[in-house]
């Protein structure tokens, strides 16, 4: 098997989470997904597994692989995989430490919404 470069987009449709304020969390066993990981629990999904959570904006660098049906939140992109026996492959391998030039920022600016 050989192996060459590509981008996570390469393998993997992105698109921005969904809105999922503390208030309107309901107790349930579906992971709610930020770009840190998963950060809690809620009733009902959005996003149906297997599927692969990046963040959008706060924690830049980290990639997870969710495993059953999530909520993913606006802080993260989601998606589902092209290729999903490589994706599972590639982020089960040891990955380099984080992207420290990247910390703190994003190259892609989001488009402003209006509140």
């Amino acid at each position: 098997m050989s192996w060459h470069a590509c981008g996570l987009g390469d393998v993997v449709t992105l698109k921005r989470g969904h809105d999922l304020p503390d208030s309107q969390r309901q107790d349930g066993d579906v992971p709610v997904v930020s770009s840190s990981g998963i950060t809690g629990r809620h009733s009902e999904p959005k996003a149906k597994a297997p599927g692969v959570v990046t963040g959008r904006y706060g924690t830049l660098g980290e990639v997870f692989y969710i495993e059953e049906d999530y909520w993913p939140l606006n802080t993260a992109r989601h998606g589902f995989q092209r290729q999903p026996s490589t994706v599972r492959r590639l982020l089960s391998r040891e990955r380099p430490a984080k992207l420290p030039e990247r910390q703190g920022g994003c190259t892609r600016s989001e488009p402003q919404r209006a509140a």
